[in-house]
């Protein structure tokens, strides 16, 4: 085997590893929650054990978080006295959450690496989804603080018991979005016709490639974001509720780019994939490695909803 040809195979495995190893969910890390009360203590500082994954990637991620955490919080209340120094950095620390909160533990990232690992696609598709995935995942906060101010329910986080369901049913969603997708690509419906100019295909391509694209969206940020729902909280609470939607639609913003990266991310594996399989001397392996993969994507989510699932129930 040639030198170019071994390093390359060494580059690609290495980056699928990494994308796997950064990606990968931390259970224990899921139910923490993220207060911004002004005042109160961070549950971030209190005592808790160490998450046995953390060590796998998301523990870096989880505690800079973590950090970005106190800082909000504590810019928060500076913010509501109408400091404008005060409110420029509590907006760049919204950003950096959303960026930590989208690269820290959780399946967001897992299932936006798997999806493209699994199918040919433009840039663009990577930062449409990391976009659709972080206005579901604020969208659901601000609709859980709104209901919370009317009803007068005070400022407390969903804890993870109250989350539970929606969990569940999200991760059901993750498992059952893995086998359709896996059973179209066993059918015949995945990119094996890549280079088939048939417009009607095509079109009809697209439009399952929009569906699924919206489905993995869903569910990745069906879980509403706890650290926004107490931003938007706090700020309605003290009659600033254009900041608090300001600052949550930051953490929109910082999230998108992250899941983008991600996306890019698992693009790049697969071209890089076939890019390698290209340079053997048979011709037919390019096209068995496209199959693999078209199938690895779709595993990698199926697998990923049932542990998520089995973990949590």
């Amino acid at each position: 085997m040639q030198k170019g040809a071994m390093t390359g195979r060494i580059a690609a495995l290495l980056l699928l590893l990494g994308l796997a190893l950064a990606a990968a969910p931390s259970p224990g890390a899921l139910a923490q929650g993220n207060p911004f009360s002004p005042g109160s203590r961070p549950q971030a500082e209190q005592a808790r054990p160490a998450a046995p994954q953390a060590a796998l990637g998301g523990g870096w991620f989880a505690d800079m978080q973590r950090h970005v955490n106190r800082q909000l919080n504590q810019r928060l209340a500076e913010i509501n006295k109408g400091s404008p120094a005060a409110l420029f950095i509590g907006a760049l620390f919204a950003f950096a959450y959303g960026v930590f909160h989208a690269a820290g533990p959780g399946h967001g990232k897992m299932l936006v690496v798997s999806y493209f690992i699994g199918r040919d696609a433009h840039p663009w598709r990577g930062a449409l989804m990391g976009t659709q995935i972080a206005l579901v995942h604020v969208g659901g906060a601000v609709i859980i603080a709104v209901i919370a101010t009317a009803l007068m329910t005070g400022t407390a986080p969903p804890s993870p018991e109250d989350m539970r369901d929606v969990k569940l049913a999200s991760y059901a969603a993750v498992a059952a979005i893995g086998a359709w997708m896996f059973m179209s690509v066993l059918r015949g419906g995945g990119h094996a016709h890549h280079h088939h100019h048939d417009h009607g295909h095509d079109h009809a391509h697209g439009k399952s490639e929009g569906r699924s694209s919206a489905m993995v969206s869903l569910v990745a940020g069906a879980v509403p974001c706890t650290g926004a729902v107490l931003v938007l909280i706090y700020c309605i609470a003290n009659g600033i509720p254009l900041v608090g939607l300001a600052l949550v639609l930051l953490i929109g913003f910082g999230m998108a780019v992250t899941l983008t990266g991600f996306g890019l991310a698992g693009m790049f594996a697969r071209r890089r994939a076939l890019a390698f399989a290209a340079r053997g001397e048979r011709p037919e392996r390019p096209a068995r490695w496209r199959r693999a993969l078209d199938l690895v994507g779709p595993g990698l989510i199926l697998g990923l909803g049932v542990a998520l699932f089995v973990g949590a129930y």
